[in-house]
């Protein structure tokens, strides 16, 4: 009888997983250096904090000296430098051969950027 109920919650928790992994935010804030804004597609302006979730339409701005580290649910990263403005257009997540994906149109205003993927690391040695 525990057997049946330990398969019982096992099933029941895989069944909960996708939906889980599904409210994982496109892309997160990881790491700031301030000054760093976060200015959303109605016109709000906040500052920018770790833990924020970004959304579509939304534009990461950096100031003199800030820096910006993002993480999209793929694990891959964008680092936004000082006195940059970055754009998110069109951001989206699928699952492709058992993976999130996230897909988006960056809009790189100014500043230094950097996109680092770990789509290769799969192919090394």
């Amino acid at each position: 009888m525990r057997i049946i109920a330990v398969i019982m919650t096992t099933l029941m928790m895989l069944a909960i997983a996708p939906a889980n992994a599904a409210l994982r935010p496109g892309v997160l804030v990881e790491g700031v250096q301030m000054p760093a804004w976060v200015e959303h597609a109605s016109g709000a302006r906040n500052p920018l904090a770790v833990g924020t979730a970004l959304s579509d339409k939304d534009r990461t701005i950096t100031g003199p000296g800030a820096r910006a580290l993002l993480r999209l649910a793929d694990g891959s990263a964008i680092k936004l430098g000082e006195n940059g403005v970055l754009g998110l257009d069109d951001v989206g997540q699928k699952k492709m051969q058992m993976k999130d994906v996230v897909t988006a149109t960056l809009d790189v205003v100014s500043g230094a950027f950097r996109f680092t993927t770990l789509a290769l690391n799969r192919f090394r040695g």
